[in-house]
């Protein structure tokens, strides 16, 4: 097996690489496909949902926005991965994007902006949802990304809450890679629907635990203790019976 350190100066380089960027270009078959920025396409939303979802019904759809987060579609539930687009109001509104068999966290990050185009499809949700998706340009710095043992000298020592002060509505986005040292279920009910939570290694013998919601992708399990992973999860607050990241998601 790979020497851990050497894993994750690996991991490391290739999730700091820049991103290629495509420009977004529609050709003539493609023509008439509509694009809305995100703020725009909220502002339409609020104002006439029906006559939107009337408008787009069938259609193929550019959205431009700020990439939150990866899951499986909570009505489908299918492999698909699902990317939500989010903008000043990422609590009431969202855009649903699923892309298939491929998988978007290898090519954008959260708190980066992009350009998706796909299908308007309709479910029974509040939620707008595009199928069969693709990523059209990728921009902007994605979010912070360290090691486990970094991550928890920069909670021990106050540093990261100093550089990302706690946000309830726009928590700060961390990608952190470590080795597993535990896993287990959380909370009541069958096995499917509960929570998983990861706790990684640390040479400070900090807990830096992660929780994962029932349909993140991936979700690690026991066989995994000793290996190397990277995830991605959201720092909700600074409570010490708190997860150290929430709603995480695979990145490897």
């Amino acid at each position: 097996m790979i020497a851990a350190g050497a894993i994750t100066a690996f991991l490391l380089n290739e999730i700091s690489k820049e991103v290629p960027h495509r420009s977004f270009r529609i050709n003539a078959a493609q023509e008439n496909v509509p694009h809305y920025d995100f703020e725009q396409f909220l502002s339409e939303w609020e104002r006439d949902k029906k006559g939107l979802v009337d408008k787009l019904r069938g259609r193929r759809v550019a959205i431009s926005g700020e990439v939150y987060q990866f899951q499986r579609h909570l009505e489908t539930r299918t492999p698909q991965a699902d990317i939500v687009m989010c903008g000043p109001k990422r609590d009431t509104t969202v855009v649903n994007c699923l892309f298939g068999d491929t998988t978007p966290w290898k090519s954008v990050y959260p708190n980066q902006r992009v350009v998706i185009l796909g299908y308007y499809c309709e479910l029974e949700s509040s939620w707008f949802t595009l199928t069969d998706c693709t990523i059209e340009s990728v921009s902007g710095e994605p979010c912070p990304k360290m090691t486990a043992d970094e991550f928890s000298m920069e909670l021990r020592s106050g540093e990261f809450s100093r550089k990302h002060p706690p946000n309830y509505w726009d928590p700060p986005h961390v990608v952190v890679t470590g080795i597993v040292k535990a896993v287990r279920k959380v909370g009541n009910g069958e096995s499917t629907s509960r929570l998983t939570e990861i706790d990684f290694a640390t040479t400070t013998d900090d807990l830096i635990s992660c929780q994962f919601e029932p349909t993140a992708p991936r979700i690690p399990k026991d066989d995994e203790i000793g290996r190397e992973v990277t995830v991605v999860g959201i720092r909700l607050g600074t409570r010490p019976e708190n997860p150290a990241l929430q709603r995480c998601f695979r990145m490897d």
